[in-house]
């Protein structure tokens, strides 16, 4: 059921049976990450740490299997976690993102993140979800301070003053100090926080898939904003692209319902349909000055796809925001604390932010003599992350809010914006730092 360690070095630890001073609720992504970076820091050497885990231990696959479904766009802010926790080292396989092309559907204007920028740095990485987490829980095994339990969930929590009982399965009571949520949109954790959470769905389902293309240089991510929303495709390898497709709930039934050649034209479709005439966008649009001499078209079209490699999987998109992130004795991380739209891959990345801020503020109280679960290191933990994570959320949603709108005004005001981004030089750069950081 987990890890063993020997009775001799539980006891050099806390000499209390079934004690642990973090205990963390969800082996995703975000969890086992939270997991490695306490279990790694030197200040928590002689502290206990236990990561529950719903899932079995998987045998990781070997990198000549077929690529999974769920990827994620990982910014060089996350790397660079990943290099100090030695994950980076241990992923078998990633492509690099070195450009980016946006446009929409009522102009032939195109965001081109790469083009006229004089840094040579990556936008983002795109990684298998089941390869980050393969990768952080094989660097784990080396931690001894952490004990991993699979195939257990929380059945029962009490939350005391000055520590937290909880039961997993039905088999085994423990008590920890400190309670870390990282176990989802729908997190248990949360619920027992009894925090009051902003949520609402988007009308919308996610559609993903492996595809094939035709075999080209692969490092540029393509989106479109449809009038039903984005469409994506992420590169894999110089053959293999991730789709995330964004759509209404009637469309996505109607994708998914074709046959595999039908769902590869309607995607080709997609991507290199000519823009749809639109008056008030180009009655708007000739009200602009130029901003450059050389504005900057679409043009080559996105791969074409040859293929869907993997079955078609779907989902439904909401937001979802936490008012608190702590409260005594309880912490909330990643999907469990915020939920974002998928359209500018940001999701993770405001997760793996949130496992840098929490480590960092229960290192700095464990370096000032203050008990792990103090309410005023939580605090400025919560502060840290909101602070980064708001900001970033608004935009998202506001994002996909003019670019799905069917008022005439705000859809022009979508296609300026991408001709002001991509030829007004400082809005660009501006947002290449965003998406990187």
């Amino acid at each position: 059921m987990f890890t063993n360690v020997s009775t001799l070095r539980r006891m050099s630890i806390n000499s209390r049976p079934n004690f642990y001073d973090v205990l963390i609720s969800g082996g995703g992504m975000i969890g086992s990450s939270m997991a490695l970076a306490l279990g790694k820091s030197p200040l928590f050497t002689d502290r206990k740490i236990a990561l529950v885990e719903a899932g079995p231990k998987k045998v990781r696959k070997n990198d000549s299997e077929q690529y999974s479904n769920r990827v994620s766009a990982i910014n060089p802010s996350s790397k660079r976690l990943f290099h100090e926790l030695g994950v980076w080292k241990r992923f078998r396989r990633y492509q690099t993102v070195k450009d980016m092309r946006v446009w929409g559907s009522y102009t032939a204007d195109t965001i081109n993140y790469a083009q006229g920028s004089d840094s040579d740095d990556d936008i983002a990485y795109i990684i298998e979800n089941d390869e980050i987490v393969d990768a952080v829980m094989e660097e784990l095994n080396g931690c001894s301070n952490v004990d991993v339990f699979y195939k257990s969930n929380l059945n029962k929590v009490d939350m005391g003053p000055k520590s937290v009982n909880v039961q997993i399965n039905s088999e085994q009571s423990c008590e920890c100090k400190l309670l870390i949520g990282a176990d989802g949109a729908n997190s248990q954790v949360r619920k027992i926080m009894d925090t009051n959470y902003l949520s609402y769905g988007y009308d919308q389902t996610a559609i993903v898939a492996t595809l094939n293309i035709m075999e080209k240089q692969n490092n540029t991510a393509w989106q479109r904003f449809l009038p039903t929303g984005p469409i994506a495709l992420l590169p894999l390898n110089s053959t293999t692209c991730s789709l995330v497709w964004s759509t209404s709930h009637d469309e996505a039934k109607v994708l998914l319902s074709l046959t595999p050649h039908g769902f590869v034209d309607a995607i080709n479709n997609a991507f290199n349909s000519k823009p749809v005439e639109d008056g008030t966008v180009t009655f708007l649009k000739n009200l602009l000055p130029s901003f450059s001499s050389h504005p900057k078209f679409l043009n080559e079209c996105p791969q074409v796809i040859r293929e869907i490699e993997s079955s078609r999987a779907a989902f439904p998109l909401g937001f979802g925001h936490a008012t608190n992130y702590v409260k005594p004795n309880v912490a909330l991380i990643g999907d469990s604390a915020h939920r974002v739209h998928p359209l500018a891959g940001q999701g993770v990345n405001l997760g793996f932010r949130d496992v840098e801020n929490l480590t960092k503020s229960l290192s700095q109280g464990l370096q000032s003599g203050r008990e792990l679960s103090e309410y005023a290191i939580l605090k400025q933990y919560e502060q840290l992350s909101q602070r980064a994570n708001l900001p970033i959320m608004i935009a998202i949603d506001l994002i996909y809010r003019v670019y799905t709108s069917n008022i005439g005004l705000v859809r022009a005001l979508g296609s300026l914006g991408i001709h002001l981004t991509e030829t007004v030089a400082p809005i660009k750069m501006t947002m290449r730092q965003v998406a990187s950081s």
